[in-house]
């Protein structure tokens, strides 16, 4: 069996897209993760004003995309 994974493309976020994630476990676990090895919390970064950031939206849709 073959296996794909497939990641949103820049242009599909809006702000508070992280926030309308499923609530489990295992997404607040990556978006920790993600705040902490960035040492700003993950959230912050995907409001409308932040995601006028390219280097936002990149590390933000990551993150979804791995949760």
């Amino acid at each position: 069996m073959k296996q794909a994974w497939l990641f949103p493309g820049q242009g599909s976020q809006y702000g508070g897209f992280l926030d309308a994630l499923p609530t489990h476990p295992t997404i607040k676990e990556t978006l920790d993760e993600a705040s902490d090895v960035l040492e700003t919390e993950i959230k912050l970064l995907a409001t409308a004003e932040k995601l006028k950031s390219t280097k936002n939206v990149q590390l933000t849709m990551l993150t979804a995309g791995v949760a």
